[in-house]
């Protein structure tokens, strides 16, 4: 059935291969996945799927239509922009509604009208004589998306009203939800949808195979209650929560909603009425332990049919059948690497990402090549060169690589005593939010703790890793820098410029002429080492120095100490990071704000635009300001090598995609943004004049306590000269990576030519050594290596969840519950002030945000830097006084609370952040 001609409708209960999906959609596909499931078939409800064919000729005539045109000409080009931001307006709205009430007006077709005539006649023979219409779109119900809610369902649907209602669900597609949550934009695809044999049930819900809430997979929830299973899924109701061990079979936990109201089918004529229910009967639990036990039986082998976590529409009838009403994939669950999962019932492993609140800072997958080239720069250009990958082949390891992260397998160095005990001590002046995880009661369970340690953990091995450790040269350089930070600093400025130099020559001879990509590699690593080796000791010492004064922030003994210790961490002149966004600032300031303003939601066209006049090419009415071209070339030249996730060779940079500049930059135009610089200069004053009072109150002592004068001169010349470095290493690693992408790109090229990849961007789901091994050998299938990494790292992706903490049954760990006032979430104060303004949660610094909002994200590092220019405040969930986000937030004057999950917030809020108490206060929702 899977070639020929498409029909208008297929029967759902038909004992034989569906057709395609794409005919179909994604849940008559699933039904029908069901219905050829020996144990499963009996449990659902007949009925039919009216295939993309039947509804072909209504898609065309919309997409021809005026309406459809209007809203997606050059004039309203910025809708789909919309879509994918999720901001819409009013207008918008009214858009959509013109195009769906063309819907109603549509003719029949003769094939049209003789499938409405064979849905009618089933109905009319089903018990009620009603019907159930569900929409089936493509994408609807898979692996990557569920569109769950989102199209619209009819019930209760009498003969006569079953055009209707098929209408109904068609003009759904062009809601501006649906492509929102899509981010289709407005170029909908084909639509299908299914009409099933109503039941009316006593009690109804959805269960999940996998527990949602925290992606465990020997945990079932079940949402149930009184009558259809609607008012579940709708959330118009509070139902009744099971939380269910499929290892024991036994209840977890059991929550009593109110379930004050239940919707029926009307007794006569079709629909849907909504009827009070008793308080008595509200009170009592819908499902009893045998009804729940059979239902947790029928869910898994739903999941046992699909081979993954998935999420059950079900319903017990009046008569106390159990029907399957509909079935999908789950979304929402963590998509662990399947070589890091134990077995069900065996004992779990704990495994930490440590990439989020250290080192990277992002909570975006790797793809194999970001794993590979960043241990290679790291191990090489640091002195470690001579240390092996770690082990990438499963979870049972101390250190190793994931599909899409690195992890440390914490129950194995449990045993070693770097438990959450320990590591709590260490995030406690990292991060609090990953500290209130680790010691957690989850995270202390004495379950986790390995019987045994990995097999490859040896004193053998210990001691070559020790031996092969420079240690004693980290020592002494860290020394180095401290004795005489002025010497060092200037030394390291001629060691940057020796070795940018040498890694340019190496990238223009290339990856092919130096034996391959693995040699280039290695020959930019010996081109970086004498500058990174340096800079790693300066940041070594500041770091030192950093923790102390964060310390000092938060428990010094008087208000005037802690202040100081603020004023001190901030304002170093001649910090890369700070030029480079003192440079965008400026560049941005170089441009009038009625080109921003023109090109606003069109930065691809204005990136075209300035590469016309930078190669001369623009003619007079094109030209933009010159000294806007002469600081663009300048930026690119300077600062050209960053990107969105510098550590990745997998991102893009500036000079090969200039729009991801102009997303970051418009953030500082316009004459209402502070000057970067001025506010730099102001903390650098500041600052300074808390060196000089704890001098002068040193000095004043110094008969007693002179080797306190020394102690803050010593102090004082190290934030002089040294914390400039605090960001430079990882700049500098973000330029050795980005001459490493370039080396990528020459080879993708090659590969591409001689038809080894399908596509650009497969080459990064290889490991350098893969590269290199295609190049030379044609019969390596580089596809067949490609392929399942490439189906993880998309999946991971689309999940949008990096948990710090999470076990081999994919269960994330949280933080122990809090107790908070309504509407009150409080975190840890980051940067003084308190701010009011609309929340815009944002997962990428290429987003846009508009003036006076509230920046909220899960975690930033320096690509973020840009946004904190023009938003009202910063709300992290990740991030300690010594990160990133707060040091921008005190640097620019933003209040900042971090350690408030995303989970718990909307975007859209109105909220009052309040850095001062590190408290963040809901007003309203948008």
């Amino acid at each position: 059935m899977t070639e020929g001609k498409i029909d208008n409708i297929y029967s759902l209960n038909d004992e034989q291969e569906p057709p395609p999906t794409q005919w179909i959609g994604g849940k008559a596909a699933g039904l029908m996945k069901l219905c050829t499931t020996e144990q499963l078939k009996r449990y659902v409800p007949r009925g039919f799927a009216v295939s993309e064919a039947f509804f072909q000729t209504w898609m065309n005539e919309v997409l021809a239509s005026n309406e459809y045109k209007a809203a997606t000409d050059q004039n309203s080009g910025v809708l789909s922009t919309k879509a994918e931001t999720g901001h819409f307006s009013e207008s918008d709205a009214q858009v959509c509604s013109h195009i769906q009430a063309l819907i109603n007006d549509l003719l029949l077709s003769p094939e049209q009208s003789q499938t409405l005539q064979t849905l009618q006649e089933a109905i009319s023979s089903w018990p009620g004589a009603v019907a159930a219409v569900r929409s089936s779109a493509p994408e609807e119900d898979g692996d990557g998306a569920s569109f769950a809610g989102l199209f619209v369902t009819k019930l209760g649907v009498s003969v006569e009203h079953v055009e209707l209602a098929l209408r109904e669900c068609f003009a759904s597609v062009f809601d501006q939800k649906v492509s929102q949550y899509g981010h289709t934009g407005w170029h909908p695809t084909s639509f299908s949808a299914v009409v099933m044999e109503m039941v009316e049930p006593s009690k109804a819900g959805v269960a999940f195979s996998a527990n949602p809430l925290n992606s465990d997979l020997d945990e079932m929830v079940v949402d149930s209650s009184w009558g259809l299973g609607e008012s579940v899924v709708d959330g118009s109701i509070m139902a009744d929560r099971f939380i269910w061990d499929k290892l024991g079979s036994v209840v977890l936990e059991t929550k009593i909603g109110n379930k004050e109201r239940e919707r029926r089918v009307c007794a006569s004529g079709g629909g849907v009425e909504e009827l009070q229910v008793s308080e008595e009967r509200a009170g009592q639990t819908t499902l009893s332990e045998d009804e729940l036990l059979s239902l947790a039986k029928l869910v898994s082998s739903v999941e046992a049919a699909y081979g993954k976590p998935v999420d059950v529409e079900w319903a017990y009838t009046q008569q106390g059948e159990l029907k399957l009403l509909q079935a999908r994939p789950i979304t929402t669950i963590f998509p662990l690497d399947p070589a890091m999962l134990t077995k069900p019932g065996e004992p779990r492993r704990l495994y930490f990402d440590f990439h989020i609140a250290s080192d990277a800072t992002t909570i975006h997958p790797f793809t194999h090549m970001d794993l590979d080239a960043y241990w290679e720069v790291w191990t090489k250009a640091t002195g470690f060169g001579d240390i092996s990958h770690p082990p990438d082949d499963s979870g049972d390891h101390l250190f190793f690589n994931g599909a899409t992260r690195q992890y440390i397998n914490v129950s194995a160095t449990s045993r070693l005593g770097y438990s959450p005990s320990t590591m709590t001590k260490e995030y406690e002046q990292i991060d609090l939010y990953a500290a209130s995880i680790l010691k957690g009661k989850e995270a202390t369970n004495p379950k986790y703790k390995a019987d045994k340690l990995p097999d490859d953990v040896t004193f053998a091995n210990a001691w070559w890793l020790f031996r092969r450790m420079p240690l004693w040269h980290m020592y002494i350089m860290k020394n180095k820098f401290k004795a005489n930070p002025v010497q060092c600093g200037s030394e390291l400025r001629l060691l940057l410029t020796t070795a940018r130099a040498d890694m340019k020559a190496i990238v223009a001879k290339g990856p092919t002429s130096q034996g391959g990509l693995i040699e280039y590699v290695n020959a930019l690593a010996r081109a970086a080492f004498p500058a990174l080796d340096l800079q790693c000791a300066g940041a070594f010492l500041t770091l030192s120095v950093f923790k102390e004064l964060g310390r000092q922030n938060k428990a010094g003994e008087t208000q005037q100490i802690r202040d100081e210790a603020a004023a001190m961490m901030l304002g170093y002149k001649g910090d890369p990071l700070m030029e480079m966004n003192i440079a965008m600032y400026h560049l941005a300031q170089s441009l009038p704000v009625e080109l921003w303003a023109e090109y606003d939601d069109k930065l691809d066209d204005l990136s075209d635009r300035i590469q016309r006049n930078v190669e001369s090419r623009a003619s007079t009415g094109d030209k933009l300001p010159a000294a806007f071209i002469t600081s663009w070339k300048a930026f690119m030249s300077d600062f050209g090598y960053d990107g969105t996730d510098q550590l990745f060779v997998s991102s893009p940079r500036y000079h090969e995609q200039p729009v991801l500049l102009l997303q970051k930059i418009r953030h500082s135009a316009g004459t209402d943004v502070k000057d970067p610089e001025q506010a730099m200069l102001q903390a650098r004053d500041r600052r300074q004049a808390a060196q000089k009072a704890q001098l002068d109150a040193a000095k004043a002592n110094a008969k007693w306590y002179k080797s306190t004068v020394q102690a803050v001169l010593k102090r004082n010349e190290a934030l002089d000269e040294v914390m400039w470095i605090r960001n430079s290493p990882k700049l500098f690693q973000s330029e050795i990576l980005s001459a490493v992408r370039t080396g990528v790109l020459v080879c993708e090229t090659q590969l591409l030519e001689a038809n080894r990849l399908d596509e650009a961007g497969d080459v990064f789901h290889l490991k350098l050594s893969e590269v290199d091994r295609g190049l030379c050998c044609p019969e390596l299938d580089l596809r067949y290596l490609i392929a399942p990494r490439k189906a993880q790292y998309l999946r991971t992706k689309r999940a949008g969840m990096t948990p710090f903490l999470v076990d081999s049954r994919c269960r994330i760990l949280k933080p122990d519950v809090k107790e908070q006032q309504p509407g009150t979430l409080v975190g840890m104060a980051i940067a003084p002030g308190v701010a009011t303004g609309r929340l815009r949660i944002l997962k990428s610094p290429s987003e846009k945000i508009g003036r006076g909002d509230i920046l909220a994200t899960v975690v930033t590092d320096p690509a973020w830097t840009p946004l904190f220019i023009g938003c009202a405040a910063v709300v992290l969930q990740v991030g300690g006084a010594l990160q990133h986000g707060a040091l921008c937030a005190r640097e620019y004057g933003k209040p900042g609370v971090s350690c408030i999950d995303m989970a718990d917030l909307t975007d859209g809020m109105m909220v009052s952040v309040d850095g001062n108490t590190g408290v963040v206060t809901i007003l309203a929702e948008e």
